[in-house]
């Protein structure tokens, strides 16, 4: 390192010690409680770091899938064996993500994918059947 960067560094630790204080006096004046954290650690190098532990939410994504077909199925279900195809694949979808955590958007695909198909045969029912008298 040169004595350039040396320099800069030492600004850069004068600034952080000058913000700390000011930070701290602000601070303690709001609440005289709180412990003085002016005064640097005896040996920084025996310090224990506080350890990160970053928990990530659990995600269901066949059920997840399940549930994204089922209500684009809802729109397209209408549609001659494209929305078919779609209802039952959200269905499948669906049944598989509940035996997963979490089950909610399954167990919504799931019933949408139900009602849907129940829809579906009771309309095709009725016409198929409207043209049998005819």
């Amino acid at each position: 390192m040169t004595w350039q960067t040396e320099e800069i560094q030492l600004r850069w630790v004068r600034i952080d010690k000058f913000l700390v204080l000011l930070i701290t006096e602000s601070l303690t004046s709001i609440n005289p409680k709180l412990p003085d954290m002016t005064q640097e650690p005896l040996n920084p190098q025996n310090q224990q770091r506080p350890t990160v532990i970053i928990n990530q939410a659990e995600s269901n994504g066949i059920g997840t899938a399940g549930f994204v077909l089922a209500l684009i199925a809802v729109f397209l279900g209408w549609v001659p064996f494209l929305g078919w195809i779609i209802w039952l694949l959200g269905l499948i979808f669906s049944a598989i993500g509940v035996s997963r955590q979490p089950k909610g958007l399954a167990i919504a695909g799931l019933v949408i994918s139900l009602i849907g198909i129940i829809l579906l045969i009771v309309v095709f029912g009725a016409i198929f059947g409207a043209a049998a008298f005819l």
